[in-house]
This record gives structure tokens, sequence and C-alpha cells, in this order.
């Protein structure tokens, strides 16, 4: 091996470990909140909770909030009934799971139409029960109906916390 090619084996070796550094903190877990439930203080404290979980338990929590549902089913939505609806948002929750590669609980919070999701990825089913997923549902519900969205996303976070800690490897 030539002297420069001794230098240029490990250049690209850093190169390519940048880049896949670079696309998993743009892929991190974080809250996403175009629908404007939080503060700004509580998506910070939120982020730093949910990037320790992924990174203590390697599991995700993914909270995203829209503002509406996408605007070419705004109408649809609307004439929808209750268990069609319900079938859409879970529809839509698990389309969102897959296409963000959640491994973990994925929420999603609509404002109008008011409703609140939450799925658990196939891979973390084994950890994350259905128990739980209606333990973080009733957190945030019980928080979010008295307009204590800051509150709520506190309380599922730490369900998650709690239930990946006790599931965790001793």
């Amino acid at each position: 091996m030539s002297p420069r090619s001794r230098l240029l084996v490990p250049a690209l070796v850093l190169v390519a470990w940048l880049a896949a550094a670079g696309r998993a903190n743009a892929d991190a877990p974080e809250i996403r909140d175009e629908g404007k439930f939080f503060s700004e203080e509580a998506v910070k404290k939120a982020n730093e909770q949910i990037r320790d979980i992924a990174e203590k338990y390697g599991r995700d929590l993914l909270v995203e909030t829209f503002a509406t549902v996408p605007p070419d089913k705004v109408e649809k939505v609307k004439e929808m009934s209750k268990d069609d609806r319900a079938k859409f948002f879970q529809e839509w929750a698990t389309f969102r799971v897959k296409n963000r590669a959640v491994n973990g609980v994925y929420i999603l919070v609509c404002k109008d139409p008011t409703y609140l999701q939450v799925e658990i990825s196939t891979k973390a089913r084994t950890v994350i029960d259905v128990q739980t997923r209606n333990k973080i549902r009733e957190a945030l519900l019980s928080e979010f109906r008295e307009k204590r969205f800051d509150e709520g996303l506190a309380a599922a976070i730490k369900v998650v916390q709690e239930k990946l800690a006790k599931s965790a490897p001793k």
C-alpha cells in the first residue's frame, strides 16, 4: 500500500463515520410540535429525556403534533363516523411509525379534529405492552382534558421511562 493510500483509507472511514453520525442525529427521536401544544421549555426538557431513553434502552419515543389532518383529507375526515375516524388516525399513526422507523412509542396528537393516538412499533411490543400503551394514553388525556399539555407530555414520558427501566436487563 502506498503512503497516500494509507492516509486515504482512514480518511474515508472517518468521512463515512461522520456521515452516519450526522444521519443518526438527524433521525434522533424528538418532539415535533407542529400543532403548538407544548411550551418551548417543555419540548427542550422532553427532548433531553427522549435522547436519554434512546441511549439507555435503545428505544424511541417520537411525539408529533399536528394543527390538522393532511389538507387533502380535511373534508373527508369531518364527514367520518366515530369508528371511521378512529381507524383513520390509527392508520395514519401506523404509517408514521413505519415512515419514521420508530422502534418504541409513537404519539400522534391532532388539534382539529381533536385526536390522540398512541402506537407501539412491532419491534417494541415485547417490551411495551398494551397496558403500557393505555397508561401512556391515559396520562396524556387526563392532563390534556385540563389543558395542561406540558404536564401530559411529562407524564407520558415518565410512564415510558418507568416501563423501560423495569424491563431492562439487570
